[in-house]
């Protein structure tokens, strides 16, 4: 697999008050625009930081559209898309969240928020991570900075496609702050990163997503080597065939695992509360003291890829991963390439005399990899949207 990448487009396109050297606005995340029916259609990536989305067309590296919210202290950390039936076509709809716990759902065509939600919360709590449902693209799973798991439902908007009627089916207590999600399909596995592990839950079928009552989480455990003490998890992703990749923070590495003895440890019992995977294979990432950086990974060019808090890229081929055998199980694996952060030329900041981003960390807050492989978009505190390209 080729691993050369240019960087081509580094944007500052979150800046508040249009500030053209506004290097203190965060961007959190970002997310490609959903396949449709398995083919290529877009090369859109949504972004988000501040308090707006930008969606970005990575061929021109141009913003193609930007959505604010009215409530300009409103700093959003977190997104997803989905694709509803409405009508007879697929229409694309986004939904982004982050501090006062508002929920803005943005109609991609026509550029505008069809419909606010406010979760309802005793205190000031944050929407940190959203997901819809992999197959059931109406369902909505929202995770808060209180520890709550939210499954809501998209109503009418499949009948009504200028209004959303959303339903909270379910909320859900982990007792620790969720910061991100991951539905493994081939285990019906719903997973929750958190302050203290991974929280499962299992979902098998509609009904039960559906259903209101009490569901009990299992507590996922790593079997770590050495001295690595630190439980949070900060995140994870779903790979294939029941295989997660999970980065806890402080442990210099992301762990590859297998989901299957979990899954058939339930058919025999339901009532596990706990359980503790030892991990396939584990990958060398960077010894950095920093939390939050979220990983990216597309099955199709099976291409894992992470940040760093000095602004580079580790990316690690996940193909071999994926053909390996028990026997043939691997520990320490480096990666397949490290891209570094570009020596960049910041006019407007030099403008503004303000210091050269390379004096401060460069946290690269979350990655994304387009499943054609062609584009790596990245995101940063520093108020950045990076595009790499394949040479």
């Amino acid at each position: 697999m080729n691993f050369e990448y240019d960087p081509i487009k580094f944007l500052r396109c979150h800046s508040k008050n249009n500030d053209s050297a506004d290097s203190q606005t965060q961007v959190w995340d970002c997310a490609f625009e959903p396949l449709d029916d398995g083919f290529l259609d877009s090369y859109i990536v949504a972004t988000c930081g501040g308090n707006s989305v930008c969606f970005i067309d990575c061929v021109t590296a141009k913003v193609v559209s930007k959505y604010y919210t009215k409530d300009l202290s409103v700093l959003l950390f977190t997104l997803a898309w989905t694709k509803l039936p409405v009508g007879g076509e697929r229409k694309l709809l986004l939904v982004t969240g982050g501090s006062k716990g508002i929920l803005y759902f943005i109609d991609y065509a026509k550029n505008v928020c069809i419909f606010e939600y406010q979760l309802k919360f005793k205190r000031n709590v944050h929407v940190n991570t959203l997901c819809f449902h992999p197959t059931d693209h109406g369902i909505l799973f929202c995770g808060t900075s209180n520890g709550e798991i939210r499954i809501c439902e998209l109503k009418k908007y499949l009948k009504e496609p200028n209004k959303v009627d959303l339903v909270i089916n379910n909320c859900i207590s982990i007792e620790n702050e969720v910061f991100d999600f991951a539905f493994c399909l081939n285990t019906k596995l719903l997973l929750c990163s958190s302050s203290d592990n991974i929280m499962s839950f299992f979902l098998p079928s509609r009904e039960i997503v559906r259903s209101s009552s009490e569901r009990k989480g299992i507590k996922i455990k790593l079997v770590c080597e050495g001295n690595n003490t630190s439980k949070l998890v900060d995140s994870v992703k779903v790979l294939k065939d029941g295989l997660i990749a999970c980065k806890y923070a402080l442990h210099s590495c992301i762990y590859i695992c297998d989901l299957k003895p979990l899954r058939d440890a339930l058919d025999e019992n339901n009532d596990i509360h706990s359980f503790e995977l030892e991990p396939l294979h584990i990958l060398k990432w960077s010894s950095t003291d920093n939390y939050f950086m979220y990983m990216g990974v597309n099955i199709k060019s099976s291409l894992l890829c992470c940040g760093d808090d000095n602004g580079s890229l580790w990316l690690y081929d996940l193909q071999e991963i994926f053909e390996s055998t028990p026997a043939t199980i691997k520990r320490n694996i480096d990666p397949s390439a490290i891209i570094p952060w570009p020596n960049l030329t910041d006019h407007y900041n030099d403008k503004k005399r303000k210091l050269n981003l390379n004096v401060y960390d460069i946290v690269i807050d979350k990655v994304v990899v387009h499943s054609s492989s062609e584009f790596i978009v990245a995101v940063t505190n520093n108020n950045l949207v990076c595009i790499w390209k394949k040479t």
